[in-house]
């Protein structure tokens, strides 16, 4: 049996725990370079080994850096292109494919795919200079008092912890 019929299937069997989406667009893309490796070369009729006319077959290393383009391509999509080659190399994991992450990273890289991260809101805690501020500075500054509870005043300090806003 050849070799790429196996990876069809065996790809078959391992991402039956995906998204139906996603396990289809996998065996999409397994079937379609099983395919190319079989020898169906599509509409131009020349492979990507093509030297002089002739016609060379391409290697077995060449056909899985295809497919697995492929997935990466389809994991990217996916994943509304915020994955990095980490994020993608996880999800080919879950899918079943067997690769490594520095493998991943290169053909990320072919592909000039770049992840789009937003960057996360933050509180600002500092008036941004020149802007005039929205509180009103009744005391002046001045914080001296002559009898006891003339001038009231307060401070809040916000402490980030992995919990949360620390208020103090």
């Amino acid at each position: 049996m050849p070799r790429s019929v196996v990876s069809v299937s065996s790809c078959s069997a391992q991402v039956a725990s995906c998204s139906r989406r996603a396990a289809s667009a996998v065996r999409a893309a397994w079937s379609a370079s099983a395919a190319m490796a079989d020898g169906d070369l599509g509409e131009g009729g020349l492979g990507a080994g093509d030297v002089g006319g002739d016609l060379l077959p391409k290697s077995a290393s060449a056909n899985r850096r295809d497919r697995l383009a492929a997935l990466i391509k389809q994991a990217s999509k996916d994943s509304d292109e915020t994955y990095g080659y980490r994020g993608v190399h996880a999800q080919l994991a879950r899918w079943g494919v067997s690769c490594g992450p520095e493998l991943v990273r290169g053909i990320t890289r072919e592909l000039d795919l770049h992840p789009c991260q937003p960057r996360p809101w933050r509180l600002n805690l500092t008036e941004a200079g020149g802007r005039e501020h929205r509180i009103h500075d009744l005391l002046g500054q001045d914080f001296t008092a002559d009898a006891p509870g003339q001038k009231t005043v307060g401070d809040i300090t916000y402490i980030p912890t992995w919990e949360g806003w620390l208020i103090w």
